[in-house]
């Protein structure tokens, strides 16, 4: 049986939302706490040698917001690199969308379109968002 091809209507993407300062700075309150017990989680564990966290913070990028981890080794501190585990994507109509870092090194999105008090309350309270925090 041959197989019929044609054209297909696809949905449209949201259109990203651009943040004001204000935007950005009530949604890194709410997750000011959690990075500031990984902090200092991170600083009680400083006698690792091979690729040890040393600080989380929250990275802006456009309408994406990231939630970071930066490593370095105990005997070269130059030789540090940044991980990104959990990623906020702003749609203009309001809503987010949540994704996490998988282990293939690609986004895997786990909520879309949902109400941005909604996504900051799943990000603050879901493990997978925050994998190298554990």
């Amino acid at each position: 049986m041959a197989r019929k091809r044609g054209w297909y209507a696809t949905p449209e993407k949201p259109t990203n939302k651009k943040l004001t300062a204000t935007e950005k700075s009530y949604i890194e309150s709410h997750f000011a706490k959690k990075i500031t017990l990984a902090n200092q989680r991170f600083e009680a564990h400083q006698e690792e040698k091979y690729n040890a966290p040393t600080c989380a913070y929250i990275k802006w990028y456009r309408s994406y917001m990231y939630i970071c981890i930066h490593f370095e080794r105990a005997n070269d501190p130059d030789s540090g690199f940044e991980e990104k585990t959990g990623r906020m994507h702003f749609h203009e109509d309001g809503s987010a969308s949540l994704a996490y870092m998988r282990h293939t090194g690609q986004w895997w999105t786990v909520h879309s379109d949902i109400a941005i008090d909604s996504a900051i309350e799943t990000m603050l309270n879901d493990d997978i968002y925050w994998s190298g925090f554990a």
